[in-house]
Parts: structure tokens; sequence; C-alpha cells
């Protein structure tokens, strides 16, 4: 979970963080079963190529209240 003031922009390097930490947990936990990154936030997230190729999920406030 992040917490942003705005629609968060998902990077190409904040992109390659989160393909080496899946790639750590998945050593780390021994995991053959998929893994889904899920983005939590008030705000969503900025429609571009990394988001939309990377993030499979999506959860913001309106949809939770």
């Amino acid at each position: 979970m992040k917490y942003y003031d705005a629609a968060f922009t998902l990077t190409k390097d904040y992109a390659a963080k989160l393909r080496q930490r899946v790639s750590n947990f998945r050593e780390t936990s021994g995991t053959r079963k998929n893994l889904y990154l899920t983005f939590v936030s008030c705000y969503g997230l900025v429609k571009n190529i990394e988001a939309s190729s990377y993030i499979q999920n999506e959860v913001i406030l309106n949809d939770v209240f």
C-alpha cells in the first residue's frame, strides 16, 4: 500500500522495484503460484504503459465505501 495525495504515476523505475520485490517474494517464499499486483490508493493510478502492463488490479477509496 502506498499513500499519495494525487493519482499515482507508475514510472519505469518504480515498476522495476516492484518486479524486484515480486522476484524476492517468490525466492523467499518458494511459491510457484501466480502473483497478482493490486494497487490500493485513495485517488487511483494514472493510466500509462507501465501501469497497464504490470498492475493487474486497482482498488480506490470509492470501491471500498
